[in-house]
Order: C-alpha cells, then sequence, then structure tokens
C-alpha cells in the first residue's frame, strides 16, 4: 500500500487557497491533526476539515462537494459525553447536544411555572412543619388523658380511651390544618 504523500501547513494552506496562519489556526482548535513528523496528510485533513465544518457551510464549500460525506457518530459513543479519538465533538455533536440541555431547561421552566414542578426547600420546609404538627398534638394526648387511663383498671376501656382521644387528636389535623399544608405544595 503505497504511504500518502505528506505536506507542510504552507504547502497544504496553497493547496486549500488560504493563508498559513488559518490553518496554524485550525491545528490549534484541534480542527486538524499532523503527524509526529509535523507533517499534514491532505486527504485526512480535508476529511476532518469536512466533519468539523458547520453544516450549512458545507454545502456552500467547493471542496466539500467534492469529498465524501463525514461518517455520522452517535453523540455518546464513549459514555463520557464526547466522541471521537481525544473526546473532541464534531461541530453537529456540540450543536445538537447544545440543544438537547435547551429543550430540557425549557421544559423544566414551563413544569416550574405550570405547578407542577416545585421547589424543593418548599417540599422539605412544608414537611417539617407537617411532622411538627403531628408531633405535637399525639403529645398532647398523653397530658389531657393520663389521669382517666390511671384510674381505669381494665385494659380494654384504656385502650379504648387511648384509641379515642388519639383519632380526636389526628382528626382536626386530616381535616383541616394538615390537610391545607398538603394541598398548598
Amino acid at each position: 500500500m503505497a504511504r500518502p504523500k505528506l505536506v507542510n501547513q504552507a504547502e497544504y494552506a496553497r493547496l486549500k487557497g488560504v493563508d498559513k496562519s488559518h490553518i496554524t489556526r485550525l491545528i490549534k482548535q484541534g480542527k486538524l491533526t499532523r503527524t509526529k513528523s509535523g507533517k499534514i496528510d491532505p486527504a485526512k485533513a480535508d476529511l476532518e476539515l469536512a466533519a468539523a465544518a458547520h453544516p450549512a457551510h458545507r454545502a456552500r464549500s467547493k471542496a466539500a462537494k467534492n469529498l465524501p460525506a463525514p461518517e455520522e457518530k452517535p453523540a455518546h459513543s464513549n459514555g463520557n459525553g464526547s466522541s471521537g479519538a481525544g473526546g473532541k465533538l464534531t461541530f453537529t455533536e456540540a450543536s445538537t447536544k447544545k440543544e438537547t440541555f435547551a429543550a430540557h431547561l425549557k421544559q423544566l421552566e414551563f413544569e416550574a411555572e405550570s405547578k407542577r414542578l416545585v421547589d424543593r426547600q418548599d417540599v422539605t420546609n412544608t414537611a417539617f412543619e407537617v411532622g411538627r404538627i403531628v408531633r405535637n398534638a399525639i403529645m398532647k394526648v398523653s397530658s389531657r388523658i393520663a389521669s382517666v387511663v390511671a384510674s381505669e383498671t381494665d385494659h380494654r376501656v384504656c385502650k379504648r380511651l387511648i384509641d379515642e382521644e388519639l383519632r380526636l387528636a389526628l382528626e382536626p389535623l386530616a381535616d383541616g390544618e394538615l390537610a391545607k399544608r398538603l394541598a398548598a405544595i
């Protein structure tokens, strides 16, 4: 198999009809790669430029019309959100990722505004407040019925008194204040 003809930056710039500084900039941006000897493989470089070009520019580019279409890569091919060697995204992949993120952000904003999404801190505060109300209601039961239960000798009567008092303590919470707080979430 014949080796590809390698050229330096100035020769590649002449082939492309651009200034050498433009080729240098593309190399620094990672859009073009050089061999270990610092040379450029023109065929490989043309493919790299086509893959990195904006889709709208590809259609207008004279060079792109003569090149094969760049291979499509999955957006998350190596598991860390970047694809290809060295973790570099193509322009299309980066644009897709950006648009997907923007769509997710808009969806979250919509859900928050339509009250389908609530603030985590509000839920935490309300849950704490509800727990405090329930705890206080139950703690008051013992002081209200302690003397009555102490005077009873039948354990069934004691159980009925305690059950009734707990039900009376918790019933207003379910029907009133507690239900209002939960509905406000």
